[in-house]
């Protein structure tokens, strides 16, 4: 009961939020010259219908011989070495991760919470207000 009364009043604060922000960015909009009207309304997710959809790679990631990557197959091979690095370089497949995972849920408990660790509603409102 108090879960759904919080996310209620989660879900109210966080519109009201967003409203207030929308109308402080279109007041600063109203207040500016023409050309930079657009600018403004970018950081609400307004995208100008020139600007392209597809995914482009990032310029700013390098492969192994220091070259730039310049296609998104190329970056995921750069990103899928880094990953297999940190993780000892042993490949997993799909299924063989569920598998892992199923294995070690049956073996292990799960967490219970303890009721000293939730939060009351004072504390998150107090949370959630500046």
């Amino acid at each position: 009961m108090l879960l759904r009364q919080s996310g209620f009043q989660l879900r109210q604060r966080l519109r009201h939020d967003k409203e207030q922000y929308c109308q402080q960015v279109a007041n600063e909009a109203a207040q500016l010259p023409a050309s930079m009207v657009i600018r403004k309304l970018r950081c609400l997710g307004f995208r100008s219908k020139k600007t392209p959809n597809f995914v482009r790679p990032l310029n700013e990631i390098l492969d192994q011989d220091g070259e730039m990557c310049a296609d998104v197959d190329t970056v995921n091979k750069v990103w899928h070495r880094f990953f297999e690095e940190m993780e000892d370089g042993e490949e997993v497949t799909h299924e063989e991760l569920l598998r892992r995972c199923d294995d070690k849920h049956k073996v292990e408990k799960p967490p219970t919470p303890q009721l000293d660790e939730l939060l009351t509603l004072l504390d998150l409102e107090n949370a959630l207000r500046p």
